[in-house]
């Protein structure tokens, strides 16, 4: 009997699994017991090799590379703490809100967020009861941090007043977050509220311990993506205005438009470039993402924050033909910002470094990385990009990894344009809207 060997030189051997299938689908073909018996000794050799390569590693010391997170790598911060606890007091809340879709997600920020720091953490997680339970079971949290879980329903029941305004595919999970003041106890004072996009990189006390004035409710970093920028009329009415930094391409840097010229320049020319407004090309909208987010959730709740933001949104709608909010509560807390500029606390942006926004290297060039924000596009695979390895690191299936991926602690800055000596944008409240197609002027006041 002849054997083909181009027939076999595409058989996958790649695992045993595979081996046995090839096995049996050979067995069923012409070739009979002859090819079946030298497949399965290819098999066994094959098996042979996996065992030596591995007892070789293991007698040279070393261990195979690691996918996921160990417990060595939160360790040494939990050991820090344990040092600490005696002087140190001040205990961090963390708010998660998700559901059983993206707990993975959710488990990824909270190891993270134990190895990056080392004061007492108390995460409240808004989630179902399956999420929860999953959790538990997981043995996630040592004895220094503490878990408080609260019944995702909470959610579903408190957003109802909002969600006429935001596009129906937009997840609940971002609305709850206009509730909090309801739905934690009421001796939760300050938490910083973070989406299930983000990995936690270093320390972040600099973003949880900022100083805010006594009208401020709310702290956001600025949005460095463009579509807000690009096509204001995308998004509710925005309430702050800026300087567009001097040396940009129609407002984006001009790697940007070599990288994704003609596709990108085509469908953008006309609105990017013509700055059809009140202003002109020197100034644009000032938008805030509202990924990670500090809640001074006391004043909130004295304030009537969420009457009041509810009550915005049904005085704005009408006069933008109930435009539904593509981004959620972020929309509505930029309109609600713009009525009630006084509460905003503009944060640093590495409190919220969203490394996937092709405009970070204008407005975050060269800053402290805290929390690393990759968006839903940032992670939706595992790619090359540090922040995105780290994430999927503490995700626990890295493929690229071999233990703890290293993420740069600073921001990136452009090669050709250095905007790192820019400053904070001076930030000038804009109720009227000058830059968005609608006139907003008097929507919304109350």
């Amino acid at each position: 009997m002849r054997l083909r060997s181009r027939r076999f030189g595409r058989m996958r051997l790649e695992t045993p699994f595979n081996a046995a299938h090839q096995i049996q689908r050979l067995a069923k073909t012409n070739y009979g017991i002859v090819g079946t018996i030298l497949l399965i000794c290819a098999c066994i050799t094959y098996i042979n090799l996996g065992l030596m390569g591995k007892a070789i590693n293991s007698h040279n010391g070393q261990t195979p590379c690691s996918h996921g997170v160990r417990q060595a790598d939160i360790q040494p911060y939990l050991e820090k703490f344990s040092s600490q606890n005696s002087t140190h007091d001040g205990t961090m809340h963390i708010v998660l809100i998700f559901d059983m879709h993206v707990v993975t997600h959710a488990m990824s920020i909270m190891r993270s967020t134990m190895a990056s720091i080392s004061r007492r953490v108390q995460f409240h997680l808004i989630t179902s009861e399956e999420a929860s339970a999953q959790i538990q079971a997981s043995s996630l949290m040592p004895p220094s941090h503490t878990l408080s879980f609260y019944n995702y329903r909470l959610c579903e029941k408190a957003v109802l007043p909002l969600e006429p305004y935001v596009d129906p595919a937009y997840h609940i999970s971002g609305l709850c977050k206009l509730f909090l003041g309801q739905i934690l106890p009421p001796d939760v004072q300050r938490v910083l509220v973070l989406d299930t996009d983000i990995g936690v990189v270093q320390n972040f006390t600099p973003c949880y311990d900022v100083h805010f004035d006594e009208g401020q409710l709310i702290g956001m970093s600025h949005d460095t993506g463009d579509a807000c920028i690009f096509k204001p009329e995308l998004c509710w009415p925005m309430g702050f205005q800026t300087d567009t930094p001097p040396g940009l391409t129609c407002k984006s840097l001009h790697t940007y438009f070599r990288k994704w010229w003609p596709i990108s320049v085509l469908w953008r020319m006309s609105s990017m470039c013509s700055c059809q407004n009140s202003l002109g090309c020197d100034s644009e909208p000032a938008y805030f993402n509202g990924g990670v987010m500090l809640m001074d959730l006391g004043k909130m709740r004295s304030r009537g924050f969420s009457k009041d933001i509810v009550e915005f949104s049904n005085r704005t709608a009408p006069g933008i033909d109930f435009k539904r909010a593509a981004w959620g509560e972020q929309c509505l807390l930029n309109n609600y910002f713009r009525l009630r500029p006084e509460a905003l606390r503009v944060l640093p942006c590495g409190c919220n470094y969203q490394y996937n926004s092709r405009r970070k290297e204008i407005w975050c060039a060269n800053e402290p990385v805290y929390v690393a924000h990759g968006w839903s596009s940032g992670i939706r695979k595992e790619t090359s990009n540090p922040y995105n390895k780290y994430w999927y690191y503490f995700k626990g299936n890295c493929k690229g990894c071999c233990g703890k991926p290293d993420v740069p602690s600073m921001s990136s800055i452009n090669s050709e344009m250095d905007f790192s000596k820019l400053g904070e944008p001076d930030y000038r409240h804009d109720p009227d809207c000058s830059h968005q197609a609608f006139s907003c002027g008097g929507v919304g006041d109350l």
